[in-house]
């Protein structure tokens, strides 16, 4: 069957409900359920469910609150969803060509700096839809597409979060620290500020392995930035360190970069899935293998050309060697954890090949993390 025309004519297909249909389906098969019983959950017809999973149907508003009831492992936003419904009915109220269409999708991205990136994201559909194209289930239907539906969905809040603006609430929560201190002890603070700044910035794996332990009960999101993504992936690496934080309510997502032009995003996470199956099978980890598939939609994976100048930025950091001359090095491994406070910690590390072991790091101060956690967003958006 043949579905191409030109864009004048009207599209018969809305490319937002084909989107929210599939990321549907998909959502209903990790919680193992099969359409004629979500259908009753959310209080709709079967048949109608299954028009709105084929992306021929749309949600009414009034059963968003039963939706989102009935996907509760998804933690859909309301605002996001009720927003996203919205959209789709202002795609389907311009239909009636490709350049009706794209002026509502640009209108609705002016007007909103979440959709935008969402929609920036879908251009390939857009261009599929100007060149006449209307067999775009397929492509829509992939990965890249439903996770980033996810992240517009599940981590609203921090979507498309302006990084400037993230960054001044940080200074800002890190100013009011100081607001609540008794002012007779200000000398007593900055006397600690001031010892604090000449301990060494390097430190042991050993440690921050046992850091993370004790925090990752904190850890809201991860970001980081890898120049082999073995290192991750590899087998010893996952025996020892197991990423239980993605079982905890708080955490919402892990975002790596890897520098690798030679393997997909999708292999290398298939790698990494299969590596911590096999750990969490051989440590008999049996709640958390009940509910893996659903936590792994937490991770994140991207891939990056290595000659990005900004790459080089994020993996440069200054510390203080023997002489405490401070000097830069360019490590092999730079990674953020958000904090459900606020508070961002930073680190850089340098990598043995042979073993994919760590064996050099150090912790960053306050604008390092801060400025390189901006500058990964502002890298993860435009990848």
């Amino acid at each position: 069957m043949n579905l191409k025309k030109s864009k004048e004519e009207k599209i018969s297909i809305n490319p937002l409900s084909v989107l929210l249909g599939a990321y549907l389906a998909k959502e209903r098969n990790l919680l193992r359920m099969n359409s004629k019983d979500m259908a009753n959950q959310i209080g709709i017809g079967e048949s109608f469910y299954r028009m709105i999973e084929a992306g021929l149907a749309n949600l009414h508003p009034s059963r968003v609150l039963d939706f989102i009831k009935s996907f509760p492992n998804s933690q859909i936003n309301f605002d996001a969803i009720c927003k996203f419904l919205v959209a789709v009915q202002m795609v389907e109220n311009n239909l009636s060509s490709y350049d009706q269409l794209k002026k509502v999708i640009d209108e609705m991205s002016a007007a909103d700096f979440k959709l935008q990136k969402l929609f920036a994201v879908m251009e390939p559909v857009w261009n599929e839809l100007k060149k006449g194209n209307e067999e775009i289930k397929p492509l829509i239907e992939s990965e890249v597409f439903l996770n980033e539906l996810q992240d517009f969905l599940t981590r609203y809040e921090l979507y498309a979060v302006n990084p400037k603006e993230s960054s001044e609430t940080v200074v800002q929560n890190a100013n009011n620290i100081f607001r609540t201190i008794p002012t007779i002890y200000f000398d007593f603070v900055e006397d600690i500020v001031t010892r604090t700044q000449e301990l060494p910035v390097r430190i042991r794996f050993s440690d921050l392995w046992k850091w993370e332990e004790r925090n990752s009960s904190k850890f809201k999101e991860h970001y980081g930035i890898f120049r082999d993504h073995s290192s991750i992936t590899n087998y010893e690496n996952l025996r020892k360190y197991k990423y239980l934080y993605l079982w905890q309510g708080q955490h919402i997502a892990t975002y790596f970069i890897f520098l690798n032009t030679d393997v997909s995003a999708e292999k290398i996470k298939s790698v990494f899935e299969k590596n911590l199956r096999r750990s969490l099978t051989e440590g008999d980890y049996t709640n958390e293998l009940q509910t893996f598939d659903e936590k792994m939609k937490k991770i994140r994976f991207k891939c990056c050309p290595p000659d990005h100048t900004e790459i080089i930025d994020l993996l440069t950091g200054s510390y203080f060697d023997d002489s405490e001359n401070p000097y830069d090095k360019v490590h092999d491994a730079f990674w953020v954890f958000r904090l459900v406070n606020g508070n961002n910690i930073g680190f850089l590390a340098s990598i043995e090949k042979e073993t994919y072991k760590p064996f050099e790091g150090i912790n960053l101060g306050f604008d390092d993390t801060v400025n390189k956690l901006d500058g990964m967003k502002k890298l993860w958006d435009a990848l």
